[in-house]
């Protein structure tokens, strides 16, 4: 039986310019479901990042970014299989504006063999 994890990336809340996530070791699963949703709407947006080690300048982007322009309770799902590195965080772009409320839930599953 595979092993599944539910993650909080990030819990509901208003992030800020250039705001970064704690990272989440996920080097142990094949595949990752993820789900951003924007409560809120504002300016700019948060971009998946991943990295093989967890240094600051080694993380690079994973997916597409999803912009704070409008509400959308639904989300943008993105799905990754064996196409990602070990860390996983997000980061805030620079230019925020109009306080967006965000949340990140991410599903990582272990691929059966």
């Amino acid at each position: 039986m595979a092993n599944n994890a539910a993650l909080k990336l990030l819990d509901r809340k208003t992030v800020s310019s250039n705001e970064v996530g704690t990272p989440f070791d996920i080097g142990g699963y094949s595949d990752l479901e993820t789900q951003i949703r924007v409560h809120v709407a504002g300016g700019g947006s948060v971009q998946l990042q991943h990295a093989a080690v967890n240094e600051s300048l080694a993380y690079v982007n994973l997916g597409t970014s999803v912009s704070f322009e409008s509400v959308d309770q639904d989300g943008v799902y993105q799905y990754f299989r064996g196409t990602f590195l070990r860390y996983l965080r997000y980061k805030v772009s620079s230019s925020v504006e109009l306080s967006p409320v965000v949340s990140i839930d991410v599903v990582a599953k272990e691929c059966m063999p």
